[in-house]
């Protein structure tokens, strides 16, 4: 895949599922790569005009198909979820047990004893697998030793918070196929790290901080694509 084409789909698949997750606090409900179309619109134009193909992927669209399966979220859903990948960021897998064992109102696992032992197991995870920001995280092997921790001990998820798993999921799939030195962590930093629960400072992500955040990841993203630019040019010399 050309590298530019990888950036745009990875960098904005990652900014679909943080506005989603963020600020329409909703998320679609059968993400997958079959349901992920790429569209070039300088395609569609008949122009000999070497200046209307811009290189720098504003004439690529990203969009999703089966946009009308939507799961709502609701704020706790949103809070503890974002709480989950905030103690990923930080390596707290000591915290990040915790929000997960709010991942369903009937939740199985409710003995003290029972719960400290899944929190324990978590922190034996994070210790080999998150370390944070910055230490080459990879989210999707996280998720999966995350998951077989909630089955074994028999931690109960709701729905919607599969559904939030499964589309991180994708999301982390394709950015190991199409840019494998994107790190979907390190980048989406700049939006969880502004997040704070509650409805007045949801209003303020959503109208002020939101859009100044993610500003600030695709100045970021830039960043890394021009180093990831420069060695593939070191490379091919």
């Amino acid at each position: 895949v050309d590298l530019s084409l990888g950036q745009v789909v990875v960098s904005r698949g990652s900014d679909l599922y943080l506005q989603m997750l963020l600020k329409d606090n909703f998320m679609h409900a059968d993400l997958h790569p079959g349901n992920i179309l790429v569209q070039d619109k300088q395609a569609h134009l008949d122009s000999v005009d070497d200046d209307t193909t811009p290189e720098d992927g504003k004439s690529t669209r990203v969009v999703l198909v089966d946009a009308g399966m939507v799961a709502r979220l609701r704020s706790n859903e949103q809070s503890n979820f974002i709480g989950f990948l905030q103690a990923m960021g930080n390596g707290d897998g000591w915290r990040a047990g915790e929000c997960v064992l709010q991942f369903s109102d009937r939740q199985t696992c409710v003995k003290p004893t029972d719960r400290d032992a899944f929190c324990a197991a978590m922190v034996d995870i994070f210790t080999v697998y998150c370390r944070g920001y910055g230490t080459g995280v990879s989210v999707g092997q996280v998720l999966i030793e995350v998951l077989q921790c909630i089955r074994l001990h028999q931690v109960r998820i709701d729905v919607n918070y599969a559904t939030l798993v499964i589309n991180i999921l994708c999301l982390h799939g394709l950015a190991e196929a199409l840019q494998p030195d994107y790190n979907i962590l390190d980048a989406a930093k700049p939006l969880l790290q502004v997040y704070r629960p509650g409805p007045v400072w949801r209003f303020l992500i959503r109208r002020l901080i939101y859009p100044t955040a993610q500003m600030v990841k695709r100045r970021k993203d830039a960043i890394v694509y021009r180093k990831m630019h420069r060695e593939a040019l070191e490379k091919r010399s």
